[in-house]
């Protein structure tokens, strides 16, 4: 995960009204079991992955699949490519609680402008400055 896109997330004001937790992602190659879900219906022996995650990851702070592919992409990128993450957890797998669906949508506008603040303040390499641009 880029470290200057990592540093710059959650630092905006739209987003300091909420709890911002830094750590470590662990991020899953599909939806149901790579996730530690855990269901009578499929055999995915998955029942010690969440403790295994939180064993060799201490400070992991969430597990989602959505990321998996852009941050594989950007590793086999030999550097061409940066990449970062940023979640809103729905659910706790620790706890089992559920986030207020009446919070669901300000946490997007606000995260969606955090990500945007952090994105527009990176500086890339070999990148026009908005000066040289030619507009037609």
């Amino acid at each position: 995960i880029d470290a200057q896109l990592q540093a710059t997330k959650g630092s905006t004001s739209d987003i300091s009204a909420y709890s911002v937790t830094r750590g470590s992602g662990a991020t899953a190659d599909s939806f149901y079991a790579s996730q530690g879900r855990i269901n009578a219906i499929f055999d995915d022996r998955n029942e010690t992955l969440v403790g295994e995650i939180e064993k060799r990851v201490p400070d992991a702070a969430a597990l989602e699949m959505e990321s998996f592919h852009l941050i594989s992409l950007a590793k086999a990128s030999r550097g061409k490519l940066r990449a970062a993450a940023a979640t809103i957890p729905l659910v706790s797998r620790a706890s089992g609680k559920w986030l207020d669906a009446d919070h669901v949508r300000p946490l997007e506008i606000a995260g969606g402008r955090a990500a945007f603040a952090a994105l527009s303040s990176m500086t890339l390499a070999g990148a026009l400055a908005p000066a040289e641009l030619e507009l037609e």
